[in-house]
C-alpha cells in the first residue's frame, strides 16, 4: 500500500506519539483503500444499514489506540497493510454479527451528517488532540486509557 518504506517508521513512530500529522498522513493514505475493503465485503442488507466508512473509522481507532501502546511490530509497508485489512474485515464481520442479530428490528433513519472520510479523518484528529492534551493535564484515568469528565450541559468546553 505504502510504496515508500521510507514513510513507514516515521510514520508510525508519529502515531505512538500521538502526532496529529501523523494520524493525518496515516487516513490520507489508507483511508480511501480501507473503505473499498469494507464496501466489497459488507453484504448489501448490512451496507443499507452500516456505510463502510463508519467500519474503517472504527477500524482506524482500533489501529491508532492499539499503535500508541506499541502493540504492533511490523518490517514493511506490507506487514502493516495485510494488518489494516485483518482489523477492517474483523469490524465487518462483527458488524455483520450485529446486524443479522437484529434483523427483526426496524432500520430506523439517523439525522445525522453522512460521514465522509475527510470528517473522518478531522474527528480522528481532534481525538488525538484532546487525548494529547488531557495526558498534559496529568487527570487520573482508568485502564481502558480515558478520563472520567462531567461537564454540565450549557458549558462549552475548549481543549
Amino acid at each position: 500500500m505504502i510504496s515508500d518504506n521510507d514513510d513507514l517508521i516515521p510514520m508510525i513512530e508519529g502515531l505512538r506519539a500521538g502526532d496529529a500529522q501523523a494520524a493525518q498522513l496515516f487516513c490520507a493514505r489508507f483511508g480511501p483503500a480501507l473503505i473499498r475493503v469494507a464496501d466489497r465485503r459488507l453484504p448489501g442488507v448490512v451496507r443499507r444499514r452500516v456505510d463502510p466508512e463508519d467500519v474503517v473509522q472504527s477500524a482506524c481507532r482500533t489501529f491508532l489506540r492499539r499503535a500508541r501502546g506499541g502493540e504492533f511490530t511490523l518490517a514493511d509497508s506490507e506487514g502493516l497493510w495485510r494488518l489494516l485489512c485483518a482489523i477492517t474485515l474483523t469490524k465487518v464481520h462483527e458488524q455483520t454479527r450485529f446486524q443479522l442479530q437484529k434483523k427483526e428490528m426496524p432500520v430506523r433513519k439517523l439525522n445525522r451528517p453522512r460521514q465522509t472520510p475527510m470528517r473522518v479523518l478531522h474527528a480522528s484528529i481532534q481525538w488525538i488532540e484532546i487525548q494529547t492534551r488531557l495526558r498534559r493535564l496529568h487527570l487520573p484515568t482508568n485502564s481502558s486509557n480515558s478520563c472520567n469528565l462531567s461537564i454540565p450541559r450549557n458549558v462549552r468546553l475548549s481543549i
